[in-house]
Order: C-alpha cells, then structure tokens, then sequence
C-alpha cells in the first residue's frame, strides 16, 4: 500500500505538531500509521506569530503556558506498546529542548526562564520555537516539511484530494485546516476609510499614528476597540502604551471585559478532555464563554486593570458609519437587536475575531456538494431546505479524529472541534492530542490490530 499523505493548510503550531508526531511514528516503524505530513504556508513556519505578517507585532506575551508545547500533555493512548516511546520521543521538540539548544545562542535561555519565574515568552519568540522545531523535522526525515506558497483551489478528484498552490497540484487522502483567516468586521458604510482597521491589519506598519491626526495625539482623542478577546487585548495594550492622552473606549457586548478561568478544574478540560462529552450543552457553552470566548488572559488583564483613561460600552457593533471622516460606532442590544446608542471616536480598531470559514472559498463544487451532504440529517426529505455551512453546522458534525463527520476522503477541522469533542483543540491547549487523534485516522484496519487498540 502506498504511504499516505496528509496536508495541512498553515504552518503554524497545529501543522508542526502534526509533522513532529508523524515523523517520529515513521521512526518508530508504525508503518501506514504515519502518513507523510506535508505543510503548506507562503509564510513559512510560525509566520502570523512573528510580527512579520500582520496578526500581531510579536512583542505581547504568549496567552498559554509554553509548557502546552507541541508534545504536550505527553499522553498518547493511541499507539498501543509504543506510547511511552512516543511521548519520550517529542520530547525533543518541547519548549525546554528549544531553550536549551546547543546550536546558537539558547543555552543560557532555561536557566534565565526558570530563575525569572517561568514567564510567558513573547510571541515572536514563540515564532521562533516554531521554525526551530521546523528545523528539527527536517533533520528528522531528511526532507523539507514546509510547502512555500498559498492554496488557491482545493478539490476532490478520484476520492483523493487536489490542492492548487499556483501552477503546483498536490494530491492527497487529507486535509487539515489551520490558520486565523480574514478578520471578521461590521458593516462599514463606504467602503474603507483611512480612520477604521482591524485585528489583521492594525499590527502594519503604523496603522493609526499615521492616521491618527497629531493634535488628537497631544491633547487625547477617543479611539474606539469593537471586540474583547485576545486580538482586542493586544491591541489595547498597545494603545495605551503609544496614546496615554488618548480615551480608549472598548465596546463590549455584555458591557464587561472577563479575564479567563485559569483554575485546575478549567486547565484540565483542555489538557484532558475525557470528559467534556459528558458534559450537557448547556454547560459546555458555559464554559467556553467562561474560559475561550470573549475573554482576556490574566496577564493582559491585569495591565489593563491599571488604565485609568479606559471606559466599556455595553452592546454589539453592527455598523460603522463615516460622518465628515469620523467613525461613528452602531451599538445594538445583543438580545433585542435594538440601537442602543451612536458613538463618535476619532479613530476605530475592529476586533471582532477572525473568519473560521476563510477556507470555504477554495474548495471547488464537488468538495462543496460533499461538506453540504456531510451536515446534512440523514432523515432530510427531498424538498426540505438543506443547512448552511457555518461555524455551527459543520461544529456539530466533528468526529473524534476532528474531521467533518460522513466526509471521506478526510476533512479536519479542529479550530471547530472545541464544542464536541473538546475546548483545547482549536488553541494551544492539547497540540500533542491534536496530532494523535489526526494521525490515528490514518491507522488502517491491520495498523490498529496490531498496535492494540480499536478503531
């Protein structure tokens, strides 16, 4: 049989962690247990961490322990008598081995960690852990992991898959898809105005110092934040660092920025999310707004907590009208859908979150008729309207290997996986469960026997 193949749309955590696993099951002679994993980002490894490409300028602090490596939990259940030398084995991709690297300048870095207490590396150092364990799969396999270049079609053709990275066909038996998309924005009457940007953008160059005229900054203007997740932390940060004159109004939906649940019995779901299916769905929306949606992390909080030039305006942002080149902000009840009042700032950051379905405008009909049949009910008459791919939709559908379920050949969509099959999956929170619960999907019927486990 013929190895197979595994793409990963993206080149960031999720993609290397997948790549680091495969190759070390390779190494371990599991046979078809360890397709080849290849990544595909014009970017290069750890791009949208770097500052380099937007997203973000590198300079904030990771949210997540770098303890959740890409080996982390370090719990492979999967491979049968060959747990333990799997988890050994990405060890060598783990934070501390990075730190303590014998080739440049790193070796003074573990102790320097440990004696200042642990703290959460920047994230273009993060960007640099990643291309640094890039680095080491290459070694490993004795071949490039990484595709350079950017997907422009993906399609089904002979029940493979068909990805088009510009005049380049790559064929494959799955596809993962990683990566923040397109920043999610309101309506904006008129187009785009010099006074507006958003999460992807705010990071280029000097978005608002050059817009931002120099009276405003001197004697304090008002800039509006929509938005009060992680890229909205960020950027507040950032701006009252650069603007302490400025008024910085964020628009919150429920009025109030949460910092995020960092208890044992909240980590733990995400470490270990043996009993998140247990849960009912009530309490797992609970949670995840409680500890992932709409929430800032303890650290970026508490510099906040210290702002005294920071008001919260209650309500969602539907709209952003333009009036003599001021931004004047919409806000809507979020229950009622009811203006609840009009806002005028001098400049408006959009931190809303980004597009979870970016994707779906590469794929071809034929892989489009497959998802919409894959969410389909089987009970569905002839006639009756068939759903929409959405973020709900499709999430309801994700399996155990974190694909599209009915979708073959696979589709894995972890960033949609955290409300069926566990919170971590599409952040930091488990990328060395990620990657087993991918790659087993590749065992076959005589791997799995073999291994001493069940499918």
């Amino acid at each position: 049989m013929p190895d197979k193949k595994l793409i990963v749309i993206g080149a960031g955590p999720k993609g290397i962690a997948l790549a680091a696993k495969a190759a070390e099951l390779g190494q371990l002679q599991l046979g078809e247990a360890a397709p080849k994993v290849s990544l595909i980002e014009k970017g290069g490894a750890g791009a949208y961490w770097s500052g380099e490409h937007g997203y973000t300028d590198g300079s904030h602090a990771l949210a997540t322990s770098p303890l959740k490596d890409l080996g982390f939990p370090y719990r492979s259940t999967v491979w049968g008598s060959h747990n333990a030398n799997v988890n050994r084995a990405m060890l060598k991709y783990s934070w501390q081995a990075f730190l303590v690297d014998d080739s440049g300048h790193r070796t003074h870095r573990f102790a320097d960690w440990v004696d200042r207490g642990l703290p959460a590396p920047r994230l273009s150092v993060w960007s640099e852990y990643l291309r640094w364990a890039a680095e080491k799969i290459k070694e490993r396999i004795a071949a490039e992991v990484i595709i350079r270049g950017e997907v422009t079609h993906v399609e089904l053709l002979d029940d493979r898959w068909q990805v088009s990275v510009g005049a380049e066909k790559h064929r494959c038996d799955g596809i993962v898809v990683t990566g923040p998309g397109a920043a999610r924005m309101p309506k904006l009457e008129g187009g785009w105005p010099g006074v507006v940007t958003d999460a992807q953008n705010f990071w280029r160059g000097n978005a608002i110092g050059d817009q931002l005229r120099e009276d405003i900054k001197s004697s304090g203007g008002v800039i509006g934040v929509i938005g009060d997740g992680g890229a909205s932390a960020s950027m507040i940060l950032s701006l009252l660092s650069e603007f302490p004159k400025c008024q910085i109004k964020v628009f919150a939906p429920w009025g109030v920025l949460y910092s995020r649940g960092e208890s044992f019995d909240e980590n733990r779901h995400y470490s270990n999310p043996a009993n998140w299916v247990q849960l009912e769905d009530g309490s797992r929306k609970r949670f995840l707004r409680h500890t992932s949606n709409g929430v800032f992390s303890l650290l970026a909080k508490s510099g906040i907590n210290q702002a005294e030039n920071l008001t919260t305006i209650a309500g969602e942002v539907d709209e952003i009208l333009i009036d003599d080149g001021v931004p004047c902000i919409r806000v809507i009840d979020p229950e009622t859908k009811r203006e609840r009042v009009i806002e005028r700032v001098d400049f408006a950051v959009v931190a809303m979150g980004f597009d979870d379905m970016w994707w779906l405008s590469l794929l071809g009909d034929g892989a489009r008729q497959r998802i919409q049949n894959a969410i389909t009910p089987a009970d569905a008459k002839p006639g009756d309207p068939r759903p929409a791919a959405t973020p709900q939709s499709l999430g309801s559908c994700i399996g155990e290997h974190l694909e599209l379920k009915g979708m073959h050949p696979y589709l894995h969509l972890p960033m949609l996986a955290g409300y069926e099959q566990g919170p971590g999956f599409p952040s930091l929170g488990c990328l060395g469960l990620l990657s087993d619960r991918i790659l087993h999907a590749y065992c076959g019927e005589q791997s799995a026997s073999r291994l001493g486990f069940t499918t």
